[in-house]
């Protein structure tokens, strides 16, 4: 499923967010999830220190909605990061046991080989 309608500059790795991208952020989720308004202040910081945030401490800084930020945070990081190791041409797979993609030449030594593959 695909959440993100994220807004321009928001599309790039969360740590590398200003503030105003944290700021703008929040302000994208609470409408995105219909969430109740952070405290002012309580996320005053760039992307970097927020992904450094654990869960706990999202829940501490805003007790309504912590858990639902961190784990949409968690979901923009994920997301970014498929979109990082995803080949623009060809997406590896492993197919009858050998790996191909991109990668096939540098990880030719590390071929996968099942015993008795004899199904189809």
């Amino acid at each position: 499923e695909d959440l993100w309608h994220l807004p321009g500059r928001l599309r790039i790795n969360p740590s590398l967010w200003d503030k105003e991208d944290v700021a703008h952020w929040l302000h994208w989720a609470q409408k995105e999830y219909s969430l109740r308004r952070p405290e002012k202040g309580h996320f005053e910081m760039n992307g970097r220190a927020l992904c450094l945030l654990t869960k706990e401490d999202f829940r501490c800084r805003c007790p309504s909605s912590g858990d639902v930020l961190y784990e949409i945070l968690q979901c923009v990081k994920q997301q970014r990061r498929s979109v990082v190791y995803e080949a623009p041409c060809a997406s590896p797979s492993v197919s009858a046991g050998h790996i191909q993609g991109p990668l096939s030449n540098q990880m030719s030594s590390h071929t996968v080989t099942e015993p008795n593959s004899d199904t189809p």
